[in-house]
């Protein structure tokens, strides 16, 4: 069994042990499939539902399903009438910027979990650990999962001191250029400019995962300065042996 199919018959087994019947594939003629992606409903006497729409490819049905599993399992509302719909364009805007939609950021941070063991992240942070996108390629998971997998694990690591990271003579140009204007790349710009004394960036790990989640989604010129500085900090990953032991954190069992 390929790993995909398995981690969706692990859904699926799960959606049975609590009752919840999927509607895999789901298409009518008053709906079109690209304009959603599934939906949740819980009824106060029927129970939940979860359809997925037949615009789905098998990789995207995955984590639509353990995202709509997710509002079954953390949602506020614990019971009485409810209802989700995941479309393309809101999944775009889960957790970015200033969006913040904590039902659905707890759904995905299930989501991620249910999907990727400890282990498996782990193994695959230290083999990839500047690309959240090649990371979800090994998983056969939409980047979405591993981005959401990267923001569950980062709670394990609050509070770590910053590493010294040594910028080479590109990244302290790039990083030290003005920053013009308002937004989440200019905040987080200037308190990188702040990290930063001499040639020495102090990285947190909190900073370096959200340097790759702007790697994942962000073109044009702040792309060139979070690369640069990834840069930097790959060569200081490989010289410690390890992602973990560069961020000075327990090795896995």
């Amino acid at each position: 069994m390929s790993l995909l199919l398995n981690r969706w018959t692990q859904l699926c087994q799960l959606a049975g042990e609590v009752q919840i019947p999927i509607l895999a594939g789901y298409d009518h003629p008053d709906l079109q499939s690209g304009s959603w992606d599934g939906l949740w409903v819980r009824d106060p006497l029927s129970g939940s539902a979860i359809a997925l729409s037949a615009g789905l490819d098998l990789v995207g049905a995955c984590w639509v399903l353990a995202h709509e599993l997710g509002h079954h399992f953390t949602s506020a509302r614990a019971e009485g009438a409810a209802a989700h719909l995941t479309t393309t364009e809101n999944q775009k805007r889960w957790g970015q910027g200033r969006v913040h939609q904590p039902e659905e950021e707890a759904a995905n941070l299930w989501a991620a979990l249910e999907l990727i063991s400890d282990k498996e992240w782990a193994e695959l942070e230290e083999t990839h650990p500047e690309s959240l996108d090649e990371i979800s390629k090994a998983l056969e998971l939409p980047a979405a999962a591993a981005l959401w997998r990267a923001r569950a694990a980062q709670e394990k690591s609050a509070g770590q001191a910053p590493v010294k990271l040594r910028l080479d003579r590109k990244a302290q140009q790039l990083l030290s250029k003005p920053v013009n204007g308002q937004g989440g790349h200019q905040s987080f710009l200037r308190h990188l400019q702040r990290s930063l004394s001499g040639s020495t960036l102090y990285l947190t790990r909190k900073d370096f995962n959200r340097i790759r989640e702007y790697l994942l989604r962000t073109g044009g010129g702040y792309r060139s300065r979070y690369q640069a500085i990834m840069d930097c900090a790959l060569r200081g990953i490989e010289k410690s042996g390890g992602l973990r032991r560069f961020f000075h954190e327990p090795q896995p069992e």
